[in-house]
């Protein structure tokens, strides 16, 4: 396999979407109407140039995992692989200097953070569960934690959203570790080859228990109650407590892929929320 086309395809650009979008809206929510300004549009961009770097150099820098997955990552040649290592260095690069021209100290930060821990994952952070869940699960927040830096003032809503959607993610890393528990197998210490599969799931609804109860907070400190606001509250809510009532009923597994969906729509669904905040 020495076409990079391939390795393009699986860039989950939907996620860099969602990142890029969710800068972008929060930055609104804490700064101001004026939705077409530079750093604001600046600050999505590096987001979404970030999330592309991060898939691409991770492709690469950790093929030898996604080799124990399946078939078709292990006739990867080192060409390629070095390729996209190279490549997505080169977009975490753009990234980097694009804040340090347009974005605030504090943007910068968050942007220079996020670049060390994809850069250091794959070799070093992932090896341990206690730095692999919690830090992947800030840069997944960090789109949210970008936009309300970028803007000058905290909206209310923000702080629930930000707790919500760290704790759903920290919930669904250790979904995907249970469902990669024989390729982590020798390589990583995570949770459920650490204490087992029902262990690690139990403490996974109890992450999961506690995005849901900030979602819940959101949902009463909403001002306006409109039925569009409370339609895409109940939306954000359905998906979080389906993957919840997932994890507290089915404790030996099997609803992996189906869990981690979940979250990724009920927080596509909280996207959806704010956006409606801003028209």
């Amino acid at each position: 396999m020495s076409s990079l086309k391939y390795y393009f395809k699986l860039v989950t650009f939907q996620h860099m979407l969602m990142a890029g979008l969710s800068t972008w809206v929060t930055a609104i929510l804490s700064g101001g109407d004026d939705w077409s300004a530079n750093t604001k549009l600046f600050a999505s961009g590096v987001m979404a140039l970030g999330i592309m770097g991060a898939s691409l150099y991770h492709f690469g820098a950790a093929h030898y995992m996604y080799a124990r997955k399946s078939e078709q990552f292990a006739n990867t040649d080192q060409n390629t692989v070095a390729k996209l290592i190279i490549l997505g260095l080169i977009c975490i690069s753009i990234a980097i200097v694009a804040s340090l021209v347009y974005l605030n100290s504090a943007c910068q930060l968050i942007v220079l953070i996020d670049s060390l821990i994809i850069i250091l994952y794959s070799r070093v952070l992932s090896r341990y569960w206690w730095t692999k869940n919690p830090l992947i699960a800030f840069v997944c927040t960090s789109p949210i934690l970008l936009g309300w830096f970028t803007g000058q003032r905290l909206h209310p809503y923000v702080p629930h959203v930000i707790f919500a959607v760290f704790f759903a993610f920290l919930t669904r890393e250790i979904v995907k570790d249970v469902q990669d528990r024989i390729a982590n197998h020798g390589l990583r210490l995570t949770l459920p080859l650490w204490l087992g599969v029902a262990k690690a799931r139990t403490i996974a609804g109890i992450t999961m228990v506690i995005a849901v109860i900030f979602l819940l907070i959101l949902y009463l400190n909403i001002r306006v109650m409109t039925w569009p606001a409370i339609s895409l509250c109940s939306l954000a809510l359905l998906p979080y407590s389906l993957a919840l009532y997932s994890l507290l009923f089915n404790k030996q597994g099997g609803h992996e892929k189906k869990e981690s969906a979940y979250i990724i729509k009920g927080t596509a669904c909280l996207l959806v929320l704010f956006l409606s905040f801003v028209l």
